[in-house]
């Protein structure tokens, strides 16, 4: 599997960097997908998420917390099942999980609209372009909608804010794979 717009050579990483990346509970998921394909290729994909983790503490000689264990796992349901865009409750638990490493399994239906398109955005340049399926979309548009009744009258949950927080967010991301060692690279535009 490759990343779309992330160069398909294999990419020698700064290993130090990769190291405070597995650290900081505050990486991207993709940075970490970038991490695992980069050292053992698609075998992440057949394995158990466990041994991806041993590796990675083999190999870089630190352990990812817990938030970026479920931040990886995510990723990889998303990349390798399509249980994103069918599924309700993965779909959800994604969502919760790419920015702040909890699935909430309890609080499945908390998603905000900010999680959630950061989620569309993070899985679809991890997997690539697909459809979500329609339960999936009335979910969103509810949650759309509920924000929206939520924001009148607040300054700060104007529409726009959504995405003023993802382009933040893909600002973050950028830093964070040259930190690594990804230098050639184009993120799609958040619009």
């Amino acid at each position: 599997m490759t990343i779309p717009g992330i160069p398909q050579d294999k990419p020698i990483l700064d290993k130090t960097a990769c190291a405070a990346a597995i650290l900081d509970d505050d990486t991207f998921a993709t940075v970490l997908h970038i991490i695992c394909l980069s050292e053992y290729g698609e075998d992440i994909y057949e394995v158990d998420p466990l041994e991806v983790y041993a590796r990675l503490q083999d190999s870089f000689g630190v352990q990812l917390s817990q938030a970026n264990e479920q931040k990886l796992q995510a990723i990889l349901l998303a990349t390798s099942t399509e249980a994103f865009y069918d599924d309700e409750r993965a779909f959800a638990a994604v969502c919760n999980t790419l920015l702040n490493g909890d699935p909430d399994f309890d609080g499945i239906g908390d998603l905000t609209v900010a999680e959630i398109f950061w989620a569309l955005y993070e899985v679809e340049l991890n997997h690539g372009e697909e459809e979500v399926s329609p339960a999936i979309r009335n979910m969103i548009a509810r949650e759309v909608e509920e924000e929206a009744d939520d924001s009148t009258g607040h300054e700060d949950l104007r529409p726009n804010y959504v995405l003023r927080e993802l382009a933040e967010h893909v600002n973050s991301l950028r830093k964070q794979l040259r930190l690594i060692g990804i230098r050639d690279f184009e993120l799609p535009p958040v619009s």
